[in-house]
């Protein structure tokens, strides 16, 4: 844990101290020989020796003491080539400790003293002065001048290039920096790919270049294959360079199989081919940790991307160790517990901790991971609008939706205002996330209305046939779903389902997903032919991605209650019987606490009310009744929509009073959050209609009747199927028919 503010050591409070005298005040050290004078070779030896070490506080201070004390002593710019060499050096290193702690301002001060020097004592075109300028533009990053980094590294770039052939290696490592750290992350990916393969050329023109040489590009290659959505050719590349790395034995770099074994992990992941991505990931890790000699940096980015598959397959306990080990190996090369270094591994752990159902702990971190960000960052900095959005995401999930809106809504306002493209991304995601929200709260039109600028932003930086395209569109059409609109959301989710075709092929997890979903909607419209069409459809891709027969193959027990209940609706209740039953068996089988288990044995009871069979059906029902309310608590919306569908067959089968007290209790429950207001609240004021007719208290059926057409008006429209169904059910209760 960092100290507490005032506790820090004298030493390191006065960190910085001799270095802003020299920039600004000019104070010096006294002349009059109070402070020895350090040599300068010894004492750059020594600093960069310490920084090697991680010692970052006594060689920044060595490094300040020895520059002041040159500017005291008027020896601070250099008068010869070998003074100028190794006040360049000093400059340069006093710049990485300057950077590895945070300062980027001093940083960035560092390295335009670094230029000069190695500029005085080479020249301005010398490789060491551009390699110097090259550093002097990426520092730029940091204090949020991207198009002037980029344009300094074009300019170095342009030098090396009038340069050819000399310096070959430095102009291609030049265009792969240019990909890597800024046309990749500004969604540029046409002009990285040619940066990279410019790269590559540059290198492949060099007499008796090796394979080898090439890896890095052809990986940064296949990483931006996937950015733009093309996983498999990606996988193609990758499986060529392992066979590379394969056939050179013990002469190939343990990191480049490390890196190629992370991307690929990646490429099948969003392939979904979600075990394979899992062992590739592994098979990353464990590469790294043999080889005491391989960068940390690529052991903590094989973890993290192990920990980012388990957290999306909803494993959380595995991903936090993952994530505190390289949140360990983080803080070894740098200074402060919230240094920028550590901003992404911090968010992400926040995001374990919600998964976890630690979210008073989640809040807290991010938190303070906002405050610190702000303060080291800035208000409108990148890294402080994603930690905003991580912890609105945590405070939603603790249940402080308001606060969440609030603090999503103060994001984007930063993301708005920044300049044009910097925070597009960002931007496009956090309205997808506040689609979410909104649709959480029940605020459906809302939703759709986010998820509307989502989508075109999310078109704006993919194209139209991205997988992320998709995503957005399968959300929008849940809040369509959800304000009665069902034609409309089927005609999105189609869409959603051809984006997945054209871009993730015909078998990957999520068409198994949006045929699902597509096949309910099509249920909710009656339209029984297309809703079997559809999941017939999930259950063959289904089974040609997992071939061998599982006899606990929960999805595939899904799929196939799903289907049955739209044979229920067709009246074909032998043939949805048989398959509830497998389905029911199956679920009871791999886990007897299946969240699904519950919506079988509900519509298997269906089968059953139907026949008229109302004590197995009651049975059913009172079973389903009580899964829900061990898993979720007996105030929770799954409990109570099913304690909607037993107080049906309660009604159905003469029992009306025993229904009663469950509707009431069903329409406390959703008549709050997420779902107030909603046509299933509706649905139980007709549920409790009926009742109260049944009972003989015409009044109170009249009322409930009432009820129920208001919000099917307010959410469905006057014209809706419902709507008008309601609307003639109260008219007849009305004329007391």
């Amino acid at each position: 844990m960092s100290r507490q503010r005032g506790t820090a050591r004298p030493w390191r409070r006065r960190l910085g101290a001799g270095l802003a005298a020299l920039w600004w005040a000019g104070t010096v050290l006294a002349a009059d020989g109070a402070a020895t004078p350090l040599p300068l070779q010894p004492a750059v030896d020594q600093a960069e020796t310490w920084l090697r070490q991680n010692r970052l506080e006594p060689a920044i201070e060595r490094l300040e003491t020895l520059l002041t004390q040159r500017r005291a002593t008027g020896q601070g710019a250099s008068t010869d080539t070998d003074t100028a060499v190794h006040l360049g050096r000093a400059w340069g290193l006093l710049a990485d400790a300057y950077g590895r702690r945070g300062q980027f301002a001093l940083e960035h001060r560092a390295r335009v003293h670094a230029v000069a020097q190695w500029r005085s004592a080479f020249g301005p075109t010398h490789a060491t002065v551009l390699d110097a300028r090259t550093h002097l533009a990426l520092s730029l990053r940091h204090l949020q001048q991207p198009r002037e980094a980029e344009a300094d590294l074009r300019a170095v770039l342009a030098t090396r290039m009038d340069q050819l052939p000399a310096g070959v290696d430095a102009a291609a490592r030049d265009h792969l920096a240019l990909a890597t750290l800024f046309l990749v992350p500004q969604r540029r990916l046409a002009e990285a790919e040619d940066a990279v393969s410019s790269g590559l050329r540059l290198l492949r023109q060099s007499p008796g270049v090796q394979e080898a040489r090439l890896t890095p590009y052809r990986l940064e290659r296949a990483a931006i294959q996937i950015a733009q959505g093309r996983p498999a050719d990606a996988e193609s590349v990758l499986r060529r360079i392992l066979a590379f790395l394969d056939s050179q034995g013990a002469a190939a770099r343990p990191e480049e199989r490390i890196r190629t074994l992370r991307t690929l992990g990646e490429a099948l992941l969003r392939q979904g081919r979600y075990a394979a991505a899992e062992q590739a990931l592994r098979e990353a890790v464990q590469a790294a940790l043999p080889h005491p000699g391989v960068r940390d940096v690529d052991l903590n980015l094989a973890r993290t991307r192990l920990s980012e598959l388990l957290l999306f397959q909803e494993r959380p306990a595995e991903a936090e160790p993952l994530l505190r080990a390289v949140l360990d190996s983080q803080r070894r090369g740098v200074r402060g517990e919230f240094h920028p270094d550590l901003f992404s591994t911090w968010s992400r752990l926040g995001r374990v901790l919600v998964q976890l159902d630690r979210g008073r702990e989640a809040v807290d971190l991010l938190t303070r991971l906002v405050d610190e960000t702000r303060t080291v960052r800035g208000a409108r900095h990148p890294d402080t609008v994603h930690a905003l959005a991580t912890l609105a995401w945590a405070q939603q999930d603790s249940g402080h939706t308001a606060q969440a809106e609030r603090t999503l809504r103060s994001a984007l306002d930063i993301a708005d205002r920044a300049e044009a493209g910097a925070l597009a991304e960002a931007s496009t995601d956090m309205r997808n996330q506040l689609g979410t929200l909104l649709l959480h709260e029940g605020r459906f039109a809302e939703a759709a209305s986010a998820f509307r600028t989502a989508l075109q932003g999310t078109q704006a930086l993919h194209g139209a046939t991205h997988p992320e395209v998709a995503t957005v569109q399968a959300n929008l059409a849940l809040a369509l779903q959800r304000q009665g609109r069902l034609a409309d959301a089927a005609a999105v989710l189609r869409q959603a389902l051809a984006v997945q075709e054209a871009s993730l092929g015909p078998t990957h997890q999520r068409l198994v997903d949006t045929l699902d979903t597509l096949g309910s909607l099509y249920s909710e419209l009656e339209d029984l032919p297309r809703a079997e069409a559809s999941l017939t459809r999930a259950i063959t891709v289904h089974r040609q991605r997992v071939p061998a027969p599982d006899p606990k193959d929960t999805r595939l027990a899904r799929l196939q209650g799903t289907l049955a209940g739209v044979w229920v609706q067709g009246n074909r209740l032998s043939e949805a019987e048989a398959a509830l039953r497998v389905s029911i068996q199956t679920l009871e089988a791999a886990d007897p606490d299946d969240a699904a288990l519950p919506h079988q044995l509900v519509s298997l009871g269906g089968v059953h009310r139907r026949r008229g069979e109302f004590a197995q059906a009651q049975s059913l029902m009172e079973r389903a009744v009580r899964l829900r309310r061990a898993r979720w608590g007996p105030d929770a919306r799954p409990t109570a929509i099913t304690e909607v569908a037993l107080a049906r067959v309660l009604d159905a089968a003469g029992r009306p009073d025993a229904a009663e007290p469950l509707l009431l209790h069903a329409l406390h429950v959703l008549d709050q959050g997420p779902t107030r207001g909603t046509p299933h609240v509706a649905q139980v004021h007709q549920r409790l209609a009926e009742v109260y007719r049944h009972t003989g208290r015409p009044g109170p059926a009249r009322a409930a009747a009432q009820a129920a057409l208001t919000l099917y008006e307010r959410t469905y429209g006057p014209q809706h199927a419902d709507t008008v169904a309601c609307r003639q059910w109260l008219d007849a209760l009305t004329a007391g028919r």
